[in-house]
């Protein structure tokens, strides 16, 4: 094969073109590896973005199930006040309902 200098300057002048794109395909490449890794971290948010909403729906489960309990407690109270009412009525002491456990009503205080 003949060197570059020995080739007319034509055939010179086709090489360097030559070089020249399969530098810009390598570019454009690098480019599209850019993009893609890009892309690939855009996804890596994002996945850190759901794993993030998993623990707020997750705090929110828990939320639910303590409201949950919450209305049962208050649910119980007032069953426990209608059991009282119905004991007054009946002639009943008025310090409290007696239950084979002692359970005076003013020791429930619900805070919202």
């Amino acid at each position: 094969m003949e060197t570059p200098e020995a080739l007319p300057k034509s055939e010179q002048k086709g090489l360097q073109l030559l070089g020249l794109l399969e530098l810009l395909e390598l570019l454009e490449l690098l480019e599209l590896l850019e993009l893609g890794l890009g892309s690939l971290q855009l996804l890596e948010l994002g996945l850190g973005s759901l794993q993030l909403l998993e623990l707020g729906l997750g705090s929110l489960q828990q939320k639910g199930l303590q409201l949950l309990e919450l209305l049962e407690l208050l649910e119980l109270l007032e069953l426990l006040e209608l059991l009282e009412h119905r004991h007054r009525l009946r002639g009943g002491e008025r310090q409290g309902l007696h239950l084979p456990f002692e359970l005076p009503l003013t020791a429930f205080r619900v805070v919202f």
